[in-house]
């Protein structure tokens, strides 16, 4: 029989996967386990994972997996956690990561008698589901459900200011909104040997290196990177394109990739890794990059796990000049590039392989132990209860 938690503990709730290797598992599972480093008794809320999860926790760290069925659509999985929230009430603190029909959650939360309730919102549904191609009855009824949970939630985190001004437009109270962006493992993610790394993956310690690590989908713009590769070919025919990830959108990628550059080692297709493994890769990179497309990104802003990664792993970065990824333009191990500005980023590219190596990567590195940290997140969070 499940013991109930201490009053003052606190339950993360989330209906994703978390055996996938995707930004909502690593997110989620970092934030849990910086919150008890910092002394938080902590209860994982879940669907039974597919596999391993993604982050290793500590086995104080409970976790309540309930029944997951993957034929069934996410509302009916939603109601397969009622049982285990119930048992869980006496908690009296809940945070959900928020997604598409979370609000039942948050709904019978408070039905429950939780306390306090927060909710984590990572995007703006209505504009996700545009990008992915869905119809607007549904883009419409997503934001409605949203706005929903928001409003019923004691508290909103928002992981860019963007976000924010949205919930507001669309009537949630100022004082309920959180602006607390995202962070890294910096115990997993630290600067590596580039030349080892290199020669771990077969390339010359001549090779120009790129890496990209994260989910391959619509909201990303790799090919707008296979343009401004082919751009450099003459004056960089040494340069490599390493791609960490996997997703919807990697078929579509692959296509771009084979129009724009004649050749087919330009473009290394290493499917999706554990961090750890991804950290390894990220180790070969001159330039780490995060391209992104203006479409849902633009109005929101971003605060991208990978930007994090990389500047934990000491690398410098070339990433699209968005909100939120702009506010560190000034940074010296990040370079600008407008969004599917090809010239653009063949530029960005260059200045990047031509910087103070050195103290740019050191610069990074330390600029990721003093604010993106889980732990620095974690804090901030624990301060909402």
């Amino acid at each position: 029989m499940q013991r109930s938690p201490a009053r003052n503990a606190l339950v993360l709730a989330t209906t994703t996967d978390l055996a996938a290797l995707n930004a909502s598992s690593l997110h989620f599972l970092g934030l849990a386990k910086a919150l008890h480093a910092g002394g938080r008794p902590v209860t994982i809320l879940a669907p039974r994972p597919s596999g391993a999860l993604t982050v290793d926790l500590s086995p104080a760290i409970a976790r309540v997996f309930t029944p997951n069925v993957p034929a069934l659509p996410s509302s009916a999985a939603i109601a397969l956690m009622g049982p285990a929230l119930r048992r869980l009430s006496s908690a009296q603190n809940l945070y959900v990561r928020s997604g598409v029909g979370t609000v039942g959650l948050v709904k019978a939360a408070r039905a429950l008698g939780f306390k306090r309730i927060v909710v984590e919102s990572n995007g703006w549904f209505e504009d996700d589901l545009a990008v992915l191609g869905k119809s607007r009855p549904w883009q419409a009824l997503a934001r409605r459900l949203q706005v929903a949970e928001a409003r019923t939630a004691d508290g909103v985190r928002v992981v860019t200011r963007g976000l924010g001004s949205l919930f507001e437009a669309n009537g949630v109270m100022p004082e309920k909104i959180h602006h607390i962006g995202n962070g890294t493992d910096l115990d997993v993610f630290q600067p590596g040997d580039r030349a080892a790394a290199k020669r771990a993956l077969g390339l010359t310690p001549e090779t120009d290196v790129i890496v990209f690590v994260g989910n391959l989908w619509p909201a990303i713009d790799l090919p707008v990177v296979f343009d401004a590769v082919a751009l450099l070919a003459q004056q960089r025919p040494n340069l490599v394109v390493l791609v960490v990830g996997d997703g919807v959108s990697r078929a579509t990628f692959e296509t771009a990739a084979q129009r724009s550059l004649p050749s087919s080692q330009a473009v290394r297709w290493l499917g999706a890794k554990s961090p750890s493994d991804a950290n390894a890769v990220l180790a070969a990179a001159d330039v780490a990059i995060a391209p992104f497309v203006s479409a849902r990104n633009e109005r929101i802003g971003l605060s991208p796990l990978k930007l994090h990664d990389y500047a934990a792993a000491g690398r410098i970065v070339v990433a699209t000049e968005l909100p939120g990824i702009s506010d560190f333009g000034h940074q010296p191990w990040l370079h600008l590039a407008k969004a599917h500005d090809a010239a653009g980023y063949a530029k960005a590219i260059e200045a990047a392989l031509s910087t103070d190596r050195q103290t740019a990567e050191a610069s990074a590195r330390a600029f990721a132990e003093h604010n993106f940290g889980w732990s620095v997140v974690a804090r901030l969070v624990a301060e909402l209860f």
